[in-house]
């Protein structure tokens, strides 16, 4: 479940500037979080693409990835302003993929829930 709060008044934090070294705990609540399926990216064309479970948080412009809530440092990092976000419907295994891209990049997540995509 992906929960957003789009209310909370945020004062900078340490996380403004996308640091990985951030723990999840020290981190914080963010403005959504929850699980997301993430689809590694293609290395070559004898390595499928493979989805993994992160847990994700939105916050101060930054998604941050993490491999369990208790992690100490983000298994990945994206600086939101000058992506998009849009549904993905080029993926086939995923009903509720979206993708968040821009000219040369595009990072590819999926939720367990349809309700999950309009949060």
């Amino acid at each position: 479940m992906f929960l957003c709060d789009r209310d909370l008044n945020l004062s900078p934090s340490p996380c403004q500037q996308g640091d990985r070294r951030i723990s999840c705990q020290d981190l914080g609540n963010g403005e959504c979080e929850g699980w997301l399926h993430r689809r590694r990216p293609v290395v070559s064309l004898l390595q499928p693409s493979k989805w993994m479970k992160r847990w994700c948080v939105l916050k101060d412009s930054n998604m941050f990835c993490y491999k369990c809530k208790d992690d100490i440092a983000a298994d990945s990092v994206i600086f939101l302003p000058g992506f998009n976000v849009s549904p993905a419907p080029e993926i086939k295994t995923k009903k509720s993929a979206f993708k968040i891209h821009h000219k040369g990049a595009a990072f590819y997540f999926a939720s367990d829930r349809q309700s999950d995509l309009s949060k």
